[in-house]
This record gives C-alpha cells, structure tokens and sequence, in this order.
C-alpha cells in the first residue's frame, strides 16, 4: 500500500530533502571541471619572457643567461617548483640583484648562485652537487702516466723593419707594397699612430 503525503511524518520529509540535496551537491561537482594548470609550462614561459626582457648592471648581465637557464632546468623537472615560479611577481632580474649582492671582487661560484637564485623562489630548498667521473675506456699504461706535460713553445717576436730609424719601431710602418696588408701596433699611442701615418703619406 503506497501511503499518501499527509502520512509522511516531518521526520521522513526532512531525510528526503537532505538526501536530494547531497545528490544534486555530487553532481554539480562531477560536472564542474577539474582545475588542471600547467605550472610547468607557465614558469618556462615567464622565466624565457624575463630573460629576452632582461635589465640589470654588469655582474647581473654576466650570470642572468645561466641562471635562466638552470632555472627553467629546475621548473622541468619539479611541478612545485615552477607552481611557485610561476606565481611569484618577482622577476629573473630581480634574481640576479640578490646574487650581485653575494658576489666579491672575482666574482662567485657556479654553485653560490644557484643556491642564491633557487632561495630566491623557494626559500625552504636547497641546491646539491654532485660530481661523477665515467670511464670511458681504460685507465692509462705505465708510459701514458710517467710522460712528461707538453710545455707551450716560446712566443716568436716580430721584427719590423722601417726605413725611419728616428721613430720608435712601436710606430714602425711595414713597407710591404701589398695593398692588401695591413700592418698594426696594439701597444702604439695617438701620437705614434698619427707619425706612422704621416710617413705612409710621404711614401705616396
């Protein structure tokens, strides 16, 4: 026997209302569709972005292509590395200020400013290195280890010769009558220069 709505107790209404509700809940979110972000690509992106568009002092221009580099490295192969990459508003060449900041006299280390650079977007990591040696073939004879190194062979100087014995040979102009050769002094001032012109002009 089917009862009838004035039989239903409030109790009973209740649990269906309820009911229908967790079930029209479960479907909107089945047709909701899932969040499915590539932060990878969105990092890779936004670094190459900041590196054609990139502006900073001497040191920062030295090291700003390395460290995009390694950094879109980093983003590849760490999707929560290049999530916070992507979403952070601060930029490479802000990276590369921080690492200026480390930097002495000669500069700083390969691995100094990867640590730097990584920091700068994820504080809580670190950056490790590790060296392997491969052989690739095998080890060397007795004759291969006991031979001495090659020493360079002693720079050869260049003589000049000039028809001029007044002027320094800094100055000294070859006499070559090929037009196709041209003779320069790297070490020679404005004035030496100037004189070397004047006696090619005489030689007209």
């Amino acid at each position: 026997m089917t009862a009838t709505p004035e039989e239903f107790s409030s109790t009973e209404v209740n649990d269906v209302k309820e009911k229908n509700a967790t079930e029209i809940n479960k479907a909107d979110e089945q047709e909701k569709p899932t969040e499915n972000v590539n932060y990878i690509a969105l990092a890779v992106a936004k670094l190459t972005d900041e590196l054609i568009n990139f502006k900073g002092g001497q040191l920062e221009t030295i090291v700003h292509k390395r460290i995009a580099e390694t950094l879109i490295k980093f983003c590849k192969q760490s999707a929560v590395f290049a999530e916070v990459v992507a979403k952070t508003p601060r930029t490479l060449s802000d990276c590369c200020v921080q690492i200026a900041k480390k930097a002495d006299r000669e500069g700083i280390p390969d691995l100094e400013a990867f640590q730097i650079a990584v920091k700068f977007y994820f504080p809580n990591s670190d950056v490790l290195f590790h060296m392997q040696i491969r052989h690739t073939g095998a080890a060397p004879s007795e004759e291969e280890i006991n031979k001495p190194a090659e020493k360079p062979a002693p720079p050869q100087t260049a003589t000049i010769k000039t028809n001029n014995t007044n002027k320094k040979s800094s100055a000294a102009v070859d006499t070559n009558t090929d037009t196709n050769t041209i003779s320069l002094d790297l070490f020679a001032d404005d004035e030496e220069a100037d004189n070397a012109s004047d006696d090619v002009n005489e030689q007209k």
